[in-house]
């Protein structure tokens, strides 16, 4: 029994690699495990439970922050909540032809929500998400959703080109959160796209791309 969070925890056991845009020349090993994934079981069912861990060194300015890899719940909206810590939740739903395939380089809508404990926050369908630490040493920014009572291998929707979830790892979403030269977190403009339609920048300065 977790005495902070309530509820039984079982771990993923799953070490997923951090996806660096703009990765470190020399980074330390630890840096590149950013998250972990946990299984949470209480009265409520089975909620998902996924601690982004703060950086171990110190962010230089232009360097990204701790984040997740994209994640994606298909055709469900999925509810979740901010349990510890402080971060960024950044969403992103690619533009689509007429034929529903998606368009790597356009995107349909992004958006940057700071979150902190207590907070909670509903993703809509279609979007992929991604959590990013933006604190000190001592912020696990830690988020509950109920993806696990909603999402299986049988419901899930997946868009006709089912590669767009890899290559948004790869190629990262259309903003990258980085150390700004005031020291706070700014946004760096991935190239890649070229258009946005819609964005929603959070009141985040621009880095400049090079």
């Amino acid at each position: 029994m977790n005495e902070r969070y309530g509820g039984d925890y079982y771990s993923n056991n799953t070490t997923l690699q951090e996806m660096l845009v703009y990765p470190f020349s020399t980074a330390p090993a630890d840096f590149v495990t950013s998250y972990k994934t946990y299984t949470k079981k209480d009265n409520d069912g089975l909620n998902r439970v996924v601690v982004v861990k703060p950086p171990n060194i110190e962010i230089e300015t232009g360097q990204e922050f701790p984040k997740t890899d994209s994640q994606f719940f298909g055709n469900h909206s999925v509810d979740m909540k901010c349990l510890c810590g402080e971060g960024f939740v950044l969403l992103q739903k690619q533009a689509v032809d007429n034929q529903g395939y998606p368009l790597s380089a356009m995107v349909e809508d992004f958006s940057i929500i700071r979150i902190r404990k207590g907070d909670a926050l509903t993703i809509p369908p279609y979007y992929y998400i991604r959590f990013v630490n933006i604190k000190g040493k001592t912020n696990y920014f830690t988020i509950e959703d109920d993806s696990l009572g909603k999402v299986t291998d049988d419901n899930l929707f997946i868009l006709p080109d089912v590669s767009t979830y890899e290559l948004l790892n790869l190629q990262g979403f259309a903003y990258d959160v980085v150390k700004g030269v005031d020291g706070n977190p700014a946004l760096k403009k991935n190239m890649f796209y070229r258009e946005i339609k819609e964005k929603f920048l959070g009141g985040l300065s621009s880095f400049p791309t090079e």
